[in-house]
């Protein structure tokens, strides 16, 4: 009876909360690609605090990781690059969560009314890549500043490796966002999702496949951000253990800048397109709130 409760009953009324807060949490559609920034700030540190929790904890786990356990693992776990190795993975596994994969089915309510709209949508879904790639860059910059510093970087060297690193996720979450217009899904309540589905186990189980995605993809996509870095360096002339000049680390954060630009546009553009071409399936998985 208490197990039923538990997993049954409790679920009902765990789901009209649910529902109230998405309700009171609404926000208004942007009217520009600076408003959608602002609203998207907004929503992020309104309940539940989807980003602020998934970065926080994953930058944790990171951290822990990196001073727990022996040098030969962290190597495996994650690409060394000299001094950056820290920050680089923690700016990877910040993003690495269910925010950066599910971002329509999180905002159900304000991507459906804008489906219809490319400019609004493309402006929506940038900004909520540049919010969660700002909580990841304002912690891991300082980071590696830090660590450069400590290195023996120059003050210039130091924070200029830090602001192409820092552009990295910019490039990764236009490219993860892709899962979420191809599966989008409710955020619901564990108990809530378990009651509505455990008579339909492929539903079950589309929903574990997708909350565990991001973990595969977005680090496997910083991989790629990281060897297309550490190319670069090479190519401007960058030494990440040795003093380089202004001119080869200022080449280094302008080559970064418009690669990222280039990706990031092309991602979101991609990702209004690939909307246009599969609206009616996206439509019904958003407006079918127990998926």
């Amino acid at each position: 009876m208490i197990l039923r409760r538990y997993l049954i009953e409790r679920p009902h009324d765990e789901a009209q909360r649910y529902d109230a807060q998405v309700t009171k949490n609404s926000l208004p559609l942007p009217t520009s690609q600076r408003s959608a920034i602002g609203l998207e700030a907004r929503r992020t540190l309104r309940a539940p605090y989807e980003n602020l929790i998934v970065a926080g904890c994953n930058g944790a786990i990171v951290l822990l990781a990196w001073f727990t356990l022996p040098a030969a693992i962290t190597g495996l776990m994650w690409n060394p690059h000299g001094p950056d190795s820290l920050a680089v993975a923690m700016l990877v596994w910040m993003v690495a969560d269910v925010p950066a994969t599910n971002v329509f089915g999180s905002d159900a309510v304000r991507i459906r009314a804008a489906l219809s709209r490319p400019r609004q949508l493309q402006e929506m879904l940038r900004a909520k890549g540049i919010a969660l790639w700002a909580l990841a860059a304002t912690v891991c910059v300082p980071i590696d500043v830090a660590s450069g510093l400590a290195s023996g970087r120059s003050v210039v060297q130091a924070a200029a490796i830090a602001s192409a690193m820092a552009l990295m996720p910019l490039a990764v979450l236009g490219l993860a966002a892709f899962a979420g217009a191809l599966f989008a899904y409710h955020p619901i309540p564990l108990r809530t999702r378990y009651a509505n589905d455990r008579g339909n186990p492929r539903r079950l189980v589309r929903w574990g496949i997708l909350v565990t995605l991001p973990y595969v993809l977005v680090p496997a996509l910083g991989q790629l951000a990281v060897i297309g870095l550490t190319a670069l360096e090479h190519l401007c002339s960058v030494n990440v253990r040795h003093a380089s000049t202004n001119t080869a680390l200022t080449t280094l954060v302008v080559a970064m800048l418009l690669i990222t630009l280039i990706i990031n546009g092309a991602s979101y553009r991609g990702l209004v397109v690939l909307v246009n071409r599969s609206m009616a399936r996206l439509n019904s998985q958003l407006s079918n709130e127990t998926l």
